[in-house]
């Protein structure tokens, strides 16, 4: 994978804006990272107030005279896409040799992990971990109505801070960086649980289809959770249509106003027709794949979850969620869930309602 495409992975979240934008630091790595992160702050309009330095094996005296005038720098920053840690070793070693005291952090194994974890960016990520009093996994399929059960289940404040933490990034550095992915979840274990110790997750089918593919498997994955939580949709062809309108708009979550009057104008140019429907129809076909997958992970690593229907967290949010508080054995004050305030909005539109009239009628389909 080239190097530019390891760091797009980070576009999403704002990573390498917060990593570039603290100022004072030395960044070293090989050429193209250091190039990838030059470009980015120009992109972004972030002040140059931080160091570039392109790591060459045969220049290593030049690097450790450069750092003789770079004492007053926070750190080094080691971003290396091929090998960090060789690379953070002989840097640590360079400056031992020269008597110079300059933190060193790794770019993926420090700096990523703190990110993930909202603790201090700046520091070595190594911690003495600890398990939760309670951790949990939501296993769902795209457009299951996951991340509003997400925000439910924090607004409770005893249930942790249900995310998405295992996904593209973490793949990626996973499969082409020696990025150790469950070391991440340990560190998450011990710094992202709420005051009672609670740990959430939450893991979308076809990225788990992607870690499945790394050498360590699932199973490592799978033994850190005490308990899961399967979040269907019974409508299966209003989820295929939101898959599809979220994927024309671009638009996949709404919590502000901007964002609606955005997503209604991205859906009035959305022409209902027969190529639309039969993209819906794909949609179905990939929305059957990813359930069977899913069962399939149920099965294999034995997993009996409390199964919660989208259809029926929307109609009794309070009934449901304290059906889920009462599976992980979380104990509450009265009142804990009773009017819980989330800012996701659903995004049903009258749209979706047409192209699903369509979509019965042209497959003759009667509900």
């Amino acid at each position: 994978m080239e190097v530019n495409q390891v760091y797009d992975v980070f576009q999403e979240s704002k990573f390498l804006k917060n990593v570039l934008s603290p100022g004072n630091l030395l960044f070293i790595g090989e050429a193209e990272s250091i190039n990838y992160f030059k470009n980015y702050a120009v992109k972004h309009q972030l002040q140059e107030s931080n160091y570039c330095y392109s790591w060459q094996e045969d220049k290593q005296e030049q690097f450790v005279s450069k750092l003789e005038n770079l004492k007053q720098c926070q750190g080094i920053v080691v971003a290396s896409v091929a090998d960090e840690s060789t690379m953070f070793n002989k840097i640590n070693r360079l400056l031992a040799d020269a008597d110079l005291e300059i933190p060193v952090f790794k770019l993926f194994d420090d700096l990523f992990v703190n990110f993930m974890a909202q603790t201090n960016l700046l520091q070595a990520s190594d911690c003495n971990f600890r398990k939760p009093t309670v951790s949990y996994g939501i296993l769902t399929l795209p457009r299951s109505g996951s991340t509003f059960l997400c925000h439910l289940l924090t607004a409770t404040e005893v249930a942790g801070y249900p995310i998405e933490h295992l996904r593209v990034p973490a793949f990626t550095l996973a499969k082409y960086c020696n990025f150790d992915h469950i070391r991440l979840l340990r560190t998450l274990f011990t710094h992202r649980i709420s005051l009672n110790g609670v740990f959430g997750t939450k893991f979308i089918s076809h990225f788990l289809q992607d870690f499945e593919t790394l050498e360590t498997g699932l199973e490592k994955i799978f033994s850190s959770f005490d308990k899961y939580i399967y979040l269907l949709r019974k409508d299966k062809l209003a989820q295929a249509i939101s898959i599809l309108l979220a994927e024309k708009t671009e638009v996949w979550h709404i919590d502000n106003q901007n964002i609606m009057l955005n997503y209604q104008d991205e859906l009035e140019s959305i022409v209902i027709d027969d190529e639309l429907l039969d993209e819906v129809n794909q949609k179905l076909y990939f929305i059957g794949q990813q359930q069977e997958y899913i069962d399939k992970v149920l099965k294999t690593y034995q997993i009996s979850p409390l199964v919660i229907e989208y259809e029926n967290l929307v109609e009794d949010v309070e009934d449901n969620i304290q059906k889920i508080l009462d599976y992980l054995e979380i104990s509450t004050l009265p009142g804990t869930i009773k009017n819980l305030e989330y800012t996701i909005k659903k995004m049903g539109s009258d749209l979706s309602l047409k192209i699903a009239e369509a979509y019965r009628e042209k497959y003759e389909i009667k509900c």
